[in-house]
């Protein structure tokens, strides 16, 4: 199995640099005693909403301006851009339009009518796609994409995550599947700067990472 936790952060600078765009606008929660429920029903002592940041033009600019970066330089055979549904796709708009390459969005499940297709939008067999996401947990989101996305036949150039929490079973099932995941910031630095800035004590960012390294299967908050 092939291991991918050695470049999930695409830089530290970066990362530090969008960690503090996520803190300044209030889109970062932590909370022990009233954990938040993930869409993959997982409980955690975190949330990040990054659909927040889309209501501010200029981190909107920054955000289109470290994706680029990323893209560019680690992804430069990119021929099609792709927006994991539903989150992931102004962020993905936004660098298709940058780049100037074909969009398209992928649902988590294909529609049960019309065409019932999972990927909407044109592309080519043998195109090469970069996926765009928000926020990876447990990677189940990335991993139905990237199958959508291969049974149309095209290779997958890589993903860019606006977020990494670094769960181990995100680790694993991406490693499994041999994908190249990068990520604007990490769940490490994101902590990392919070303790910088008071908003949680380093006792109380020890038990965060604690709990976070629990299977779901625990219900350590039941």
């Amino acid at each position: 199995m092939s291991s991918i936790s050695s470049t999930i952060l695409c830089s530290e600078e970066i990362a530090r640099a969008w960690a503090e765009e996520i803190i300044s606008l209030n889109a970062v929660k932590f909370s022990l005693k009233k954990p938040f429920q993930w869409s993959s029903d997982r409980l955690s002592p975190i949330y990040c909403d990054n659909r927040a940041l889309l209501s501010d033009d200029r981190v909107r600019r920054k955000v289109l301006v470290l994706l680029e970066e990323v893209g560019r330089k680690n992804f430069p055979k990119t021929e099609v851009i792709a927006g994991v549904a539903t989150s992931g796709i102004p962020y993905a708009s936004l660098l298709a339009d940058r780049w100037e390459k074909p969009l398209v969005y992928v649902r988590p499940t294909p529609k049960s009518h019309g065409l019932k297709k999972a990927v909407e939008g044109r592309i080519k067999p043998g195109q090469r796609v970069l996926i765009v996401e928000d926020v990876i947990s447990t990677g189940g989101s990335v991993l139905r994409v990237a199958k959508y996305l291969k049974d149309e036949g095209v290779q997958i150039e890589g993903v860019i995550s606006l977020l990494h929490y670094e769960l181990e079973e995100a680790r694993q099932l991406q490693g499994a599947e041999d994908l190249n995941v990068l990520a604007l910031c990490t769940f490490s630095i994101l902590k990392e700067l919070a303790c910088e800035k008071g908003l949680i004590s380093g006792e109380d960012a020890d038990k965060i990472t604690e709990a976070l390294k629990f299977p779901p299967e625990q219900k350590i908050y039941r």
